[in-house]
């Protein structure tokens, strides 16, 4: 992968400084690893922390909130188990619910009048799903729909709306240095992150080989998810993909040949996660750089005062 300087992507909150081994300097915390990752030189992806945030928050904006900012909210929030291919919602319709994904993985599908579609977001404990509400949107731009099956915590709109008006009234400088983030800005922000990922992927998906694309799309979602299998059928992936299932095929038959994943039964299981990241196209590394830099700075100490 050819993107220099390549930054850790902090999906996990986590509790203390580390130094980025491609640039010399502070990079945001990061949380003990579950398993191994490749160091910052070798391209680097997410390291998943085996310790949530405090209150056991699985999302890193909740994660990332104070405790009693986290506790008013608390009432609003609801917890929903999300089986894979299920449609949250279409394109243009109400926004009725924030989601916050924990081990529910989310693609935004945007599709042509002639039905073919291609994913343009992926979104999972890293961010939230409508939080564009916050900046006047009434309608989620893409089909969201459920990529890999797991569980969520939700709010309505309304509540969201509410709790970030009630937070501009109580006007305590929660976005000064030294006090934590509130809602609004954290999604504000992640949604930022969200954009340059989604503008990453336009230019990728006219641009990059299909095997290039492959590999980003399953590293993205190796990263969101528990562990090195990600249950995925060639069919949903040629779906995200927008091409036919023939090229998906011959696309993870090269990167099984050259020993990177393997597929069985609607299973893909990630075997040398340095080798498909020297596999994918610079889009990853691209994206993933966006978010630590938005994001970073406010999951640094996140659950803390």
């Amino acid at each position: 992968m050819s993107v220099t300087p390549h930054v850790n992507l902090p999906l996990r909150p986590s509790a203390g400084p580390d130094q980025d081994a491609a640039t010399g300097r502070q990079a945001p915390p990061r949380a003990p690893a579950k398993r191994p990752r490749p160091a910052a030189g070798a391209g680097g992806g997410p390291d998943h922390g085996p310790e949530d945030a405090k209150l056991g928050q699985k999302n890193n904006i909740l994660g990332a909130l104070a405790p009693a900012a986290y506790a008013r909210i608390e009432p609003d929030l609801e917890t929903v188990v999300l089986p894979h291919g299920e449609v949250i919602s279409e394109a243009d319709t109400p926004i009725e619910y924030v989601y916050f994904p924990e081990t529910a993985v989310f693609s935004m599908v945007r599709h042509m009048t002639n039905g073919a579609g291609v994913e343009v977001g992926t979104i999972g404990f890293d961010g939230a799903v409508g939080g564009s509400i916050l900046s006047g949107a009434i309608t989620l731009s893409a089909r969201c729909v459920i990529q890999v099956a797991g569980h969520a915590k939700r709010m309505t709109s309304a509540a969201l709306l509410a709790t970030v008006a009630a937070d501009a009234g109580r006007n305590h400088n929660s976005n000064s240095k030294g006090h934590p983030p509130n809602l609004a800005t954290l999604i504000n922000r992640y949604s930022q992150a969200l954009f340059e990922q989604v503008a990453q992927s336009a230019a990728c998906n006219r641009l990059h080989a299909l095997e290039q694309r492959c590999a980003r799309w399953l590293l993205m979602t190796h990263d969101r998810v528990e562990g090195d299998e990600i249950p995925l059928t060639q069919e949903f992936l040629s779906y995200m993909l927008g091409v036919r299932r023939a090229g998906v095929t011959e696309a993870c038959g090269t990167l099984q040949r050259s020993g990177l994943i393997r597929y069985r039964h609607g299973h893909i299981s990630i075997i040398d996660r340095s080798g498909l990241e020297a596999a994918a196209c610079e889009c990853y590394g691209v994206a993933a750089t966006a978010y630590t830099v938005l994001m970073g700075p406010l999951l640094a100490g996140a659950g803390e005062h």
